[in-house]
């Protein structure tokens, strides 16, 4: 089980708001790792960052210098796989050249991923990105990558858009962002870009 939000800005202090979300996650959720995804400046990619355990508690005036209108974050309770920073989500979703396209949290188990110390949710996104290494746009890689594992996804690219699927744990837009918890649900199986 996990804590996501993807939270929308104008004024640039998404991430400062995402980290604030975190926080309120880890009371819900525990805190077994911690994660962001927000676009860097300039058009320069998306900045992924990961912690084991808890926020750390100058993250605030870390996440005061990165000016984002959108960022993505994540808190982990660990159902599959270790406890590690190679599982705490997000996850990055690449291209045929390599350059990280994307970042995908999920919500929930995926009992049908593989067995390993690898989380559930790795094996998500690499379903995504094989979508998008056969050519397929992002939002057909989340449509589907939801539509077979079922499970809840959110998922935000280096351009600030976000996209949420709505699996088997409920997942809500509160306007401001899009959360796991609280809120208006989003229909099981709806994809939205935000």
């Amino acid at each position: 089980m996990c804590w996501m939000t993807i939270q929308n800005d104008d004024s640039g202090a998404a991430v400062e708001q995402a980290v604030d979300r975190l926080r309120h996650g880890e009371r819900c959720s525990g805190g077994d790792s911690w994660g962001l995804a927000f676009p860097k400046q300039n058009d320069e990619g998306l900045e992924i960052r990961t912690g084991v355990g808890t926020v750390p508690q100058n993250m605030e005036t870390v996440a005061s210098h990165w000016a984002a209108g959108v960022a993505l974050g994540h808190t982990r309770w660990a159902t599959r796989g270790e406890i590690s920073m190679r599982n705490a989500h997000p996850f990055a979703i690449r291209n045929s050249d390599g350059d990280t396209i994307a970042a995908l949290a999920h919500n929930g188990t995926w009992h049908d991923a593989p067995q390993t110390d690898r989380a559930d949710s790795f094996y998500i996104a690499r379903l995504a990105e094989s979508m998008v290494l056969a050519g397929h746009d992002l939002t057909d890689a989340v449509k589907h990558a939801g539509d077979v594992t079922g499970e809840t996804l959110v998922v935000i690219d280096t351009a600030g858009t976000g996209y949420t699927y709505s699996g088997r744990y409920e997942i809500t837009d509160t306007g401001d962002n899009v959360a796991s918890s609280g809120g208006t649900p989003i229909p099981t199986g709806e994809l939205r870009v935000i």
